[in-house]
């Protein structure tokens, strides 16, 4: 038994390590929020197919450890140069007063049952134009969108 055990560490863990650091990529390798396009470090979050309704009501939480609720997410819309955007409720104050923003779906990824702001700060989100439902209509409810994944900011 330790003679096998010994023969599994002198090959096995030579391997290990050989595999690890090709995997490895330097710091100085990785791309910075300004190299990728959004489109790009959306597609880094392995988008997972969503219904558009299960994304409704959910929580719009900025990406820090503290977790600020920016806003509620609306309705999953269309614009009709064919972009999805997700209308968030934004800026209420106890349900009154809320102004409803449309942006890019790609720009929010899932954080268990909330959604994250991601690659835009939430003063950009504010500063985005109002929803308007005439040119970018809503999605049906069952229509599968895909949204990134993001791992917990704490």
């Amino acid at each position: 038994m330790k003679r096998e055990v010994s023969m599994l560490r002198r090959t096995l863990l030579p391997c290990l390590l050989a595999l690890c650091s090709a995997l490895a990529v330097p710091a100085w390798a990785l791309p910075t929020v300004t190299d990728v396009p959004v489109a790009g470090q959306a597609a880094r979050r392995r988008p997972q197919p969503v219904r558009a309704g299960d994304l409704a009501v959910r929580r719009l939480l900025r990406p820090v450890e503290r977790q600020d609720m920016l806003g509620r997410v609306a309705p999953v819309a269309r614009q009709l140069d064919g972009a999805l955007v997700a209308v968030v409720s934004t800026g209420s104050v106890f349900g009154l007063g809320a102004r409803r923003v449309a942006g890019p779906l790609d720009v929010k990824a899932l954080l268990g049952e909330h959604l994250a702001l991601m690659d835009i700060t939430p003063d950009a989100l504010r500063a985005l134009p109002g929803f308007d439902p005439v040119r970018a209509p809503a999605l049906a409810p069952d229509q599968v969108v895909r949204v990134g994944l993001v791992r917990p900011f704490h």
